[in-house]
């Protein structure tokens, strides 16, 4: 019983481990860079 126990606890947690890794990669969670750096570095005006 503790052997199944431990096996169902690594999968839930092998499961948020994949969650959280494709939702990363998906959104970068949530970050939006500031208005300021909206251009690329090289794309200021001379």
């Amino acid at each position: 019983m503790t052997f199944l126990a431990l096996i169902l606890l690594l999968l839930v947690l092998a499961a948020t481990v994949v969650a959280l890794a494709v939702a990363v990669r998906h959104d970068g969670l949530g970050h939006r860079p500031p208005p300021r750096s909206r251009h690329a570095w090289d794309d200021r005006p001379a």
